[in-house]
Parts: structure tokens; C-alpha cells; sequence
């Protein structure tokens, strides 16, 4: 044990009968046995349920009274209360404060947190709201809770009901809490099991059937009023039964009358406080909590250390000894019915009361007075003595880092901490290179929103407002009683030796604007460690969570070793976050890495203070290096479906497909190109597939590409190509020629030659097809069967549109079974839009290079609002911006060439931004086949 005496005062608002106050008389108690002494500041006041000064003065425990520290709220006499807390705080010289009880929660923490040396620990026994509380009361207190929360450095719950309440109501954060179970000296109760006689007799009990009893304060927190009404619900099946509160309150005379006014008086017996409780309890056959909030409540401890079966409400920590059909049964907040079936279900029968206290004592053991108390002693000693020197070194930005901290701070209480601000890019001292830069980030009227948040946050931090979050290094560092100084070169003389004055044992650097040199890394003795907002070695350099979305890689947090080079010394830990760009905006991401990073850090300390740590290598080979994103990485990043701020917006699934056929066969194109001509020409096709490839790429978008034979047969390395950037390939004929110009011999002839280029590839097998031209109609369904037999699994030939040369009015929209003479095939049909009975051409063509963008976007999100997953179409020849078909008319090649290249691009790149481009064997797989309805042209 350190040597240094450590003072302790524990502050309570009144030493009432109750268990957050026997909780605080065994802690002094003992710990002070321990060698830290503790003493107690309470209020003067002595409730009618009886107080427990006279125990504090038999186990010789000193009790400072505060005059005017009282339960009730009056704004003068808390004042009075908190200049007398202080100045008990400053007369003891005490080391740490802990406070428990609401009010005395509230002024303990004002009062300790304006002394600098003191540290403040702070207990919550069940908070004072819950659910049926009156609205603004509720939100009161928890406004209350919220300012006094960030004036502890330690917050503790009894259970982690509480501790998740305390979370769901905005009250810090999950790891804010730690949990120290509210702790019973059972002894005394276990020696009075067996006992049932005697304790009947001390209340005048004889032949009695059943007896329910409970010890509560008489409060609306502890619900009298609902014990009365579950006792009316039980006496109506057993009316001999008898129930025992013991206890007093403030609601003690209503109870009394409601009882009385009910006709039930002579069931009940109201004892008033007792100083023999233990010597009463086994008179129960069932006790019976009715509590509408609760931490841990020591009765439940107590009566089962005395071997009474338990009913209660599941309200606070209660769940966590008391499990529903194990050891009692566990009923709603306010449900009488349940409640009274639960003590009427115990009452008539005696075996599953005994067999609900079977392990009752291995249940208890975690509950114990002993564990409390080494709980919390352990956790005095290392408030008191801290563990490590440890020096932040921080970029100065409002945003995320000074919560951040804040974070890694309340994780790790036990280190002494100095925040050093550095300038940075969240520096006022460099404009006009972070107007550029955020500018292209954010854009122009999303930068001035974006500069409004940082002026306002950098005013709150400057000024140290009561936000809830700090928005700056000296706003945390005030909050969490640490030192804040502002060094300018990290790297100078004067810096180095104001960092070696600290005496650090570590550096720890979130978005360290400098590389540190050798000399300064020295200085420290556990060594200096980055956090890193990515998983190293990939995405060193700036704005880590940018690059991470931006490169399709799984983002996370590393701490790693610095040295002096970028983001280069061996891995501590790392620690992955499972989001894509689909799932987060770079802010929400930005927030995930940092909260991410309070973790790493906490639990690295940890490891760094024990010793013999072994880093991962960060190889320098397999890394990746990035500057700030400049407007045209943004853009990128926009068109993979990013968002900079916001919610993402979940892409829609959209089939995107190439007809993949050279300009010159097209059925158009065949009066001036006829196929004999097609060896001289000039083939476009190959720098076109390049250019979608890399479009669909940027936008990590799939499709499927239908090959003319023809094409395979010249290029089947660009099936390779296609299929290796993970691409669908699919059949579309051997040379454009429509279906009911070719022969069904012919057709399979050319199918298997296409499937044997295709094996000859080595490329996965073909399972889609379309016909040239659309040219899928009743009289050639026998394609159907041809392709069927080979293995293709769907067809996308028809255009359910008004009748054009290919349309076919009355087909469905949706996927359907598209009936052939024998069998048939899903048909996946091009998308179309119904308006007034009329189907209007969606999926691609000329249509779509002929309809304005704006028309063609609001036609396409109406189909796909209606459930639809539309398949769209698109011809390479279209994406291509060079022109060459010159023997054709004027009017063919106005129709053929009209909006081609940049237009067309224009429009699949809006598309493939607002949706996410698949193939159709995804859709086709993702068809409901039971489903779908049958169809015969």
C-alpha cells in the first residue's frame, strides 16, 4: 500500500435508513480500516423512516453535518449547501470526494471540481427519473445529470441496467461507467433462516396463511401504492393471507388510509422503521418488491441472504441477481396482474419456493460487502497514485479530437494527462491553404456551412462553454482536470525542453501535424504512439478515412510506434471498422474512427504500462500514400456513391447491360455496311469497352455484357478482360441478325461456337441471353428451347412497350416465366414506364439518347420506386465520341449517332451515381421463381 495517508470524504444528502446509505457507512467503515480514512458530510435532516447516525457513531465513523444541505430543492439553501460542501472539501484537505444521492451528487461534483487537486468519484444508487414520471420533472433531473456528469472523474453505477439507462437518456457514454454492485454483510441474515417462528411472534403472527412482507421507504420511487394493490389482487383468491411493510416515508399516512379506505386493514400490518429488520424478514413466505426505479436494492440482497423467495418488478439492477424461473420471478413496472400471480404462484406452492432458493448463496456471492469494498479501494488507490505520464499531442480542431480525448481520459482515470495543442489544419493560422482544401472537399455552399460549424465550435472551445462535448484541447483539459499547454514546433529546442520538463512516460499523437525528429521522440520513456485513422501500411498521409471509402478498403484505427517518417513504425493493435462507403458518409465514418480510437488507446496504455508488447510489422512496401484530396478525387468519390456529410442514401439496384456489337452492325447500319464488308472496316469496339470498364469501375458498378459472336470470335480476349474485372458475359447472336431471319439449325451452330470460344477462354459459361434486335416473338420461341438445352437460365429479348418494330404492349414489367413449346425460361424484360395504359420505353436506345436527362431520370425512379428493378441497355457505340459512319444518310446517322459519346455518358454516369449497377444473373438469382407469373406471346 503507498505510503501516503489518503483522505476520503463521502458526501450523501441524509443518512436516512436505506441502502445507498448503509452502502456509505460499510465503505467508510472498512476502507478506512484500510489505511485511507474516510469520513462523511451529510445533511442534518432525520426522516420520519428513521436514520442511521447512531450507527455511524457506533462504528466510529466521523459525520460532518452541512446545515443546509437538504432533499427538497431551494435554490438558497443549495447555495449555502455548496459554499459549506466546499469548504469541508478545503478545511480536510481531502484527496478525493465520492458522492452519492442526487442533490449531493449535484453540489459534491460542483463544489470538488472547483478545487483542482481533488479527484471526484460519484456513485449513482438508481437514478431519480423514470418512465411514469411526470415529463418536465423527468426532464429536469435528467438535465441535471447531464451538467453534473462531465464534473466527476469517475462515475459509477450499481448495475448495468442503470449504466444503459444512464446511456439511453444521453447521460456520457457506455464506457464512461464503471460498476460496483451495491454490497450486503449477509451473516447476520443467513443466521436467521429457519427462523420463520420466532419472527412471526415478534409481529403477532400465529396461523396465519401466507405472509407477504417488504421493507421499503414510503416514496413514490418505491411505489407503495402498487404493494397495496397487488395485496387486494392476492387477498381475492387468499384472503388469509397477511402482508407486513416495514418501513416509513413520506407516503406512510396516505398508504395507511388507502388501506383503510379499500377495507383491507385488517391484512396488513404497518411496523413503521425498525432497527430489527434482519430479526423480521423470515417471517415472510414471500417478499415482495414494488419499486418503479431502483439501482441495486439491498432488501433483495438481504431477503434472499435470509432465505425468502422474491417477486418483484424488473426495475434497475434488479435483473441481474433476481432471474425470472432461477431464483424469484420477475414481473413489469406497474403490472399488478403479473405481480400477483407471481406471489399467489409462490404461496400455493412451497416446493418451487424451496427450489428457487437452491443456489441462492453462489448467487449472492458476487453481491458481497467484501467485493465492494476491494472494489472500491482498488479504485481509490489508483485515483490517487497515477499509474503513467501521459502527453497528448494534438492537432487544435474543434471537431472530434477534444471529445476524443475527453474519452481515452475517462477510460483511463488513473494517469496524470497533458493536452498539448499544435497547429495544424485545424489552425486559424494558415486560411487560405484550408479554404482550398475544404472548399474542393465540401463545395462551395456545403464549405460555408461546414466553416459556420468550425467558427462556432472553435468560439465554444475558445470560451469554454457547458457544451456537452469540449470543442477544444483546454475546454477537455479544464473538464477532466488535466494540464493544457499550446506549443508551436513540436520539433524546436524550447518545445523539447518544455516536453522533457513533464517527465512523460508516453506520447500519444491524434492527428499530429508534424513528424516528430529522433530527439524528440527520446524524450519520452514508454515511447511515443500514433493513432492512426486507418489500417496501416495502407493510406498513410492525410485524411486516412477519405482514402480508406475511396480505395474500397475496409476502414479502421491503428496505434502504431512513431519514427521519424510518415506513419512508418511497428503496429501496437489495430482494430477494423466494418463499414463500406455504401454504409457511411465521410463524417460518420470521421466519428466511428475516433470513437474507435478512445478505445484503442485506452486499451494500448494498458498494454504499454505492463510491458512486453511485440509490434506487427508495417511494411513500407505494400504502402499506400495520400496527400489531401484535390476536387477531382472528390468527384471520384461521389460517383462511387460517397457522401462527404449526411446520411448515405441506400443505392437502388439498377441491371446495367452492353449489346456488345461494333457501329456498323447494327440493323440500321446493314443497308451501306453488309457482314462481307465488316473485315475492312474500322473496329471501334476494343477503347470502348476500356472506357465503360473504367466508368463502371469508378462507380463499382457490375453488368452484363451480350457478345455477338462475331465479336468473341475476333476478341476474345476482351471477354477475358470483361470477366476478370468481374463482369457478366452473355450471348447476343452470332451477327445481329434478327431471329426470323435465321434458321433454328443455323442458330444452335452458332451458339456452340460462341460456347466454345468461351471455353476456350476459360471464362465462366454464358447463362443470359438477348436476342438481336429484340426479335424474341411467338413464331421463335424455339430459341427458348436452343438456349435451354445449352444451360442459360434467362433470357432479356423483350421490350414490353408500345408496338414498334420490336414492342411487344401486353408483356409484364416485372420478371416473368416466358412460355416456349417445350418448357421456358425467365424473362427479364427491359424497363418501361405504364402511363395511362400506354408503355413508354425506359431501358436505353435511342430513346434514352433522345429524352432530355432530366425526363429520362424522373421516368427511370419512378419504375424503380414501384419495386421494379429496371434493366437498362446501352451499345458501345453509343459511349463512343467518335462519328465515323459517313456512308450512311443524314437521317440514319442523326438517328443512330444523335447524343452519343458525352451525352451518353453523361446520362449512365448519373445513373450508376444515384444507383448501384448489377448484373442480370444478380437480378436473376434474386427473382423469386414461385412468384412470377407465366406469360405465352
Amino acid at each position: 500500500m503507498p505510503g501516503r495517508d489518503i483522505r476520503i470524504l463521502h458526501i450523501i444528502t441524509k443518512l436516512a435508513v436505506g441502502g445507498a446509505q448503509m452502502n456509505t457507512l460499510i465503505s467508510a467503515r472498512d476502507i478506512g480500516a484500510m489505511g485511507y480514512r474516510s469520513e462523511i458530510l451529510t445533511g442534518p435532516e432525520r426522516p420520519e423512516e428513521g436514520d442511521l447516525f447512531h450507527l455511524a457513531d457506533e462504528w466510529g465513523l466521523k459525520v460532518i453535518t452541512a446545515p443546509h444541505l437538504k432533499r427538497s430543492i431551494s435554490p438558497l439553501s443549495d447555495l449555502m449547501a455548496l459554499l459549506e460542501i466546499r469548504n469541508v472539501i478545503l478545511e480536510g484537505a481531502y484527496d478525493i470526494v465520492h458522492t452519492h444521492g442526487s442533490k449531493a451528487r449535484f453540489l459534491g461534483r460542483i463544489a470538488a471540481a472547483s478545487i483542482p487537486r481533488v479527484k471526484t468519484v460519484q456513485t449513482a444508487h438508481g437514478w431519480p427519473f423514470y418512465e411514469s414520471m411526470n415529463p418536465v420533472k423527468k426532464w429536469l433531473y435528467i438535465s441535471l445529470e447531464k451538467i453534473g456528469f462531465n464534473l466527476a472523474h469517475i462515475n459509477i453505477c450499481v448495475s448495468p441496467r442503470d449504466r444503459d439507462k444512464a446511456v439511453r437518456y444521453g447521460i456520457g457514454h457506455y464506457d464512461d461507467y464503471r460498476i460496483i454492485r451495491s454490497g450486503v454483510e449477509f451473516d447476520d441474515f443467513r443466521r436467521t433462516r429457519n427462523s420463520a417462528d420466532e419472527a412471526r411472534a415478534r409481529l403477532g403472527l400465529d396461523r396465519v396463511d401466507g405472509v407477504v412482507g417488504s421493507v421499503m421507504r414510503f416514496c413514490t420511487e418505491k411505489a407503495p401504492d402498487i404493494f397495496v394493490s397487488t395485496a387486494e389482487k392476492v387477498l381475492e383468491r387468499r384472503p388469509g393471507t397477511k402482508f407486513v411493510m416495514i418501513g416509513d416515508g413520506p407516503l406512510f399516512s396516505q398508504t395507511r388510509k388507502t388501506i383503510e379506505l379499500r377495507g383491507i386493514e385488517g391484512s396488513f400490518i404497518l411496523t413503521g422503521s425498525r432497527d430489527d429488520v434482519e430479526d423480521l424478514i423470515p417471517a415472510f413466505d414471500v417478499f415482495l418488491i414494488t419499486s418503479r426505479t431502483e439501482g441495486l436494492p439491498r432488501v433483495l440482497l438481504e431477503s434472499l441472504a435470509a432465505g425468502i423467495p422474491v417477486v418483484s418488478t424488473d426495475a434497475g439492477g434488479i435483473h441481474e441477481l433476481l432471474r425470472d424461473g432461477r431464483n424469484g420471478i420477475l414481473c413489469g413496472e406497474g403490472d399488478e396482474e403479473s405481480l400477483a400471480r407471481g406471489v399467489l404462484e409462490l404461496l400455493d406452492d412451497p416446493e418451487l419456493r424451496s427450489s428457487l432458493l437452491a443456489r441462492v448463496d453462489s448467487d449472492l456471492e458476487p453481491f458481497s460487502a467484501e467485493r465492494m469494498v476491494l472494489d472500491l479501494h482498488q479504485l481509490y488507490t489508483r485515483l490517487a497514485h497515477p499509474e503513467m505520464n501521459v502527453v497528448f499531442l494534438c492537432d487544435d480542431e474543434p471537431f472530434n479530437i477534444p471529445r476524443t480525448v475527453a474519452r481515452i481520459i475517462r477510460k483511463q482515470p488513473f494517469n496524470r494527462y497533458t493536452l498539448i495543442s499544435l497547429k495544424g489544419h485545424g489552425s486559424l493560422r494558415t486560411p487560405v491553404r484550408n479554404i482550398r482544401r475544404y472548399m474542393a472537399l465540401y463545395g462551395f455552399r456545403g464549405f460555408f456551412g461546414q466553416l459556420f460549424r468550425f467558427l462556432a465550435m472553435k468560439l465554444s472551445g475558445a470560451l469554454c462553454l457547458p457544451t456537452r462535448d469540449s470543442h477544444s484541447l483546454k475546454q477537455t483539459a479544464l473538464r477532466e482536470y488535466s494540464h493544457h499547454l499550446v506549443l508551436d514546433d513540436v520539433n524546436s529546442p524550447r518545445s523539447r525542453s518544455i516536453l522533457s520538463s513533464l517527465d512523460p512516460d508516453v506520447f500519444v499523437s491524434i492527428s499530429c501535424p508534424r513528424i516528430l525528429g529522433k530527439e524528440t521522440l527520446a524524450i519520452p520513456r514508454l515511447g511515443a504512439w500514433n493513432v492512426h485513422s486507418a489500417l496501416l501500411p495502407r493510406n498513410r498521409g492525410m485524411l486516412p478515412t477519405f482514402w480508406s471509402l475511396y480505395h474500397g478498403d475496409t476502414p479502421g484505427v491503428t496505434m502504431h510506434r512513431m519514427v521519424p517518417r510518415l506513419d512508418a513504425g511497428g503496429i501496437l493493435l489495430q482494430r477494423s471498422i466494418d463499414v463500406t462507403v455504401d454504409d457511411v458518409s465521410l463524417h460518420t465514418l470521421l466519428d466511428m474512427t475516433k470513437m474507435t480510437a478512445s478505445e484503442i488507446v485506452s486499451e494500448g496504455l494498458d498494454m504499454i504500462r505492463k510491458g512486453g508488447i511485440q509490434l506487427l510489422p508495417n511494411p513500407s512496401e505494400e504502402s499506400t500514400s495520400n496527400g489531401f484530396p484535390d476536387r477531382t478525387d472528390v468527384m471520384r468519390f461521389l460517383d462511387l456513391g460517397g457522401t462527404i456529410t449526411g446520411t448515405p442514401a441506400r443505392r437502388k439496384p439498377v441491371a446495367i447491360s452492353f449489346d456488345v456489337e461494333e457501329w456498323f452492325q447494327t440493323y440500321a447500319a446493314r443497308k451501306w455496311y453488309p457482314s462481307e464488308t465488316w473485315e475492312g472496316m474500322t473496329q471501334r469496339v476494343r477503347p470502348v469497352i476500356d472506357i465503360i470498364l473504367d466508368i463502371l469501375d469508378q462507380h463499382r458498378s457490375k453488368a452484363t455484357f451480350f457478345f455477338l459472336g462475331w465479336i468473341a470470335e475476333h476478341y476474345p480476349d476482351l471477354m477475358v478482360t470483361v470477366s476478370e474485372r468481374g463482369h457478366e458475359i452473355g450471348y447476343h447472336g452470332f451477327k445481329h441478325t434478327e431471329l426470323h431471319g435465321v434458321r433454328r439449325e443455323d442458330f444452335g451452330y452458332n451458339l456452340d461456337r460462341f460456347l466454345s470460344i468461351v471455353d476456350r477462354v476459360s471464362i465462366p459459361g454464358p447463362v443470359g441471353f438477348r436476342a438481336p434486335s429484340f426479335s424474341m416473338r411467338r413464331d421463335t420461341l424455339w430459341a427458348v428451347d436452343e438456349i435451354v438445352s445449352r444451360g442459360f437460365t434467362y433470357d432479356s429479348s423483350i421490350y414490353p412497350m408500345f408496338k414498334m418494330r420490336y414492342g411487344i404492349p401486353d408483356a409484364p414489367r416485372r420478371p416473368f416465366f416466358l412460355n416456349s413449346p417445350e418448357g421456358g425460361i425467365l424473362e427479364l424484360p427491359l424497363a418501361a414506364l405504364q402511363i395511362s395504359g400506354v408503355k413508354i420505353p425506359v431501358a436505353g436506345g435511342a430513346y434514352m439518347r433522345f429524352y432530355p436527362g432530366c425526363v429520362h431520370r424522373i421516368m427511370l425512379g419512378s419504375v424503380s420506386r414501384s419495386g421494379i428493378t429496371p434493366v437498362l441497355y446501352f451499345h458501345p457505340w453509343e459511349i463512343d465520341s467518335q462519328n465515323i459512319s459517313s456512308s450512311m444518310n443524314t437521317l440514319q446517322r442523326f438517328r443512330q449517332h444523335h447524343n452519343s459519346g458525352t451525352n451518353t455518358v453523361s446520362k449512365l454516369r448519373s445513373i450508376l451515381r444515384k444507383y448501384r449497377g448489377i448484373t442480370l444473373r444478380e437480378l436473376a438469382d434474386s427473382t423469386d421463381r414461385e412468384g412470377i407469373s407465366d406469360y405465352s406471346l
